[in-house]
């Protein structure tokens, strides 16, 4: 019964759905579910996806099924690339960087960096076949990258990412683990997959680099900003793969 309420904690702290209220520690510790509730966000908007396909232009339907993706997960994640983009593009060192991005009012390099994405996300969710695989996978390996940035990262000093990122790391190989274990099964289904794990898993690791050398910590923001740049790194090689 455990398992079971640990799977609806983070499909509540992942979606809109409303099935739950738990602790951050609670989430934390069930964060191997991630790729799973990834599952079920592919699957809702990825569906939508499809009958927007068949009657709307593609357009239209790009448009409409990027809106459900976000809606799906409440926005959340966006904010993160709001914060993000302000705090890299704030010139200062790492300290003032980090108090950028707990600032509530955002300036251009966040405007912009949500513009990229969303553009980029759209172009993408637009041009891909299997609009409902495509999705499911994406935010298969979108899911895996938060764990895996959350495993080899340095937490900031405050906020909830810290409080996430060190309950996390108390059972952090478990996690990762037993994480890892739907995306491997992705493989057996397709091998091109193998290639979306390994861009991942380098990207993570790059990422989380990048990060430490910039902020000298990962915050729950940069989590947020990883699922987003993680779900478009998937769909552009599924587009370039032609899955």
């Amino acid at each position: 019964m455990r398992i079971i309420k640990g799977l609806i904690s983070t499909i509540s702290f992942l979606t809109i759905i409303p099935v739950n209220n738990s602790s951050i520690e609670d989430i934390a510790y069930y964060a191997y579910f991630f790729p799973l509730v990834g599952v079920i966000i592919g699957f809702i908007s990825g569906l939508l996806g499809t009958i927007f396909f068949l009657f709307l232009p593609k357009l239209l339907a790009g448009l409409l099924t990027l809106f459900c993706l976000l809606l799906i997960t409440g926005l959340h994640h966006l904010d993160g690339v709001l914060d993000l983009g302000d705090a890299i593009m704030f010139k200062g060192n790492k300290n003032e960087k980090i108090k950028i991005l707990h600032d509530k009012h955002h300036g251009i390099g966040g405007f912009f960096s949500l513009y990229m994405i969303l553009s980029i996300s759209f172009i993408l969710i637009t041009l891909i076949d299997n609009i409902l695989i495509s999705l499911i996978i994406a935010e298969i390996f979108a899911k895996l990258s938060i764990l895996l940035v959350s495993f080899i990262g340095r937490p900031c000093e405050f906020g909830i990412g810290r409080i996430f990122i060190m309950k996390f790391k108390e059972n952090g190989y478990r996690n990762i683990i037993l994480g890892f274990i739907l995306p491997l099964i992705t493989i057996f289904i397709n091998l091109k997959f193998f290639f979306i794990l390994i861009s991942i898993i380098f990207f993570s690791i790059i990422w989380t680099n990048i990060l430490h050398r910039i902020f000298g910590c990962i915050s729950g923001d940069m989590l947020g900003c990883t699922n987003e740049f993680s779900r478009i790194i998937c769909l552009l090689l599924l587009f370039i793969m032609r899955f």
